[in-house]
């Protein structure tokens, strides 16, 4: 299997109800059928995620995540192969606004913006989120 790894970002619809648990449930189940891993981050303003899997899951996936209508502007930041897993044994974690100020306290919250991170810099949150993740039980 030729792993791969896709990092996209996006805005919620304004006005909309989405809900955070439906989004980690629909994540949740949907990547583990498919045998999809990584991160979802929602700073406030955007959701990032990092999906890793097989190249055709990974895309297919992201086709359908694309078109939901829970959120806009979707962007592709990274589509490229993986060597390896960042997030193996892993479904989806979620971080939310107020976990990624858990983690990075030394910001102000309205100072983080994922928009303007580095493929590097978006892989070394997420892996520092499931160390903090794995810590927190």
């Amino acid at each position: 299997m030729a792993l791969h790894k896709l990092i996209y970002i996006s805005r919620p619809v304004v006005g909309s109800n989405a809900d955070w648990d439906e989004i980690l449930a629909a994540s949740d189940r949907n990547n583990a059928r498919l045998d999809i891993t990584g991160m979802l981050l929602f700073d406030g303003e955007h959701y990032l995620q990092l999906l890793e899997g097989e190249r055709r899951d990974v895309s297919d996936l992201f086709l359908t995540i694309a078109e939901d209508k829970r959120h806009t502007h979707v962007e592709i930041i990274t589509s490229a192969p993986s060597e390896f897993r960042l997030f193996g044994g892993w479904s989806m974690q979620p971080f939310s606004a107020s976990g990624l100020h858990a983690l990075l306290g030394r910001q102000e919250i309205s100072r983080i913006s994922l928009r303007d991170m580095a493929v590097a810099e978006i892989e070394r949150i997420c892996v520092d989120f499931s160390g903090l993740k794995a810590a927190m039980g």
